[in-house]
């Protein structure tokens, strides 16, 4: 259906309270394109949970590469202190023929 597909997209949000997407360091959360590829990159470019201030934020967007799709995992780490807690959405695939 993708190999075919003129658009498609997939809804990816995450909201966080103290618990970072990526640092420095490396990535502490990412999705899993279509082929198993880890990526680290996050719809629209946000980087508002990347605070890390104890402030709820939130970053996402829709994934629109027909490549990369559809999100077959996700990862998401920095959440085993008190105070750090986050919470996922991963929407239905849409796809235009």
């Amino acid at each position: 259906m993708l190999s075919s597909a003129t658009e498609a997209r997939q809804y990816l949000f995450y909201e966080c309270k103290g618990s970072v997407l990526r640092t420095d360091g490396g990535a502490y959360g990412w999705w899993t394109s279509r082929d198993g590829t880890k990526m680290t990159y996050w719809p629209n470019g946000n980087s508002n949970c990347d605070i890390n201030d104890g402030v709820w934020r939130q970053d996402g967007g829709y994934i629109t590469s027909i490549n990369e799709l559809p999100i077959t995992g996700l990862r998401l780490g920095d959440t085993g202190d008190s105070g750090e807690e986050g919470y996922y959405t991963i929407g239905k695939l849409w796809i235009k023929q």
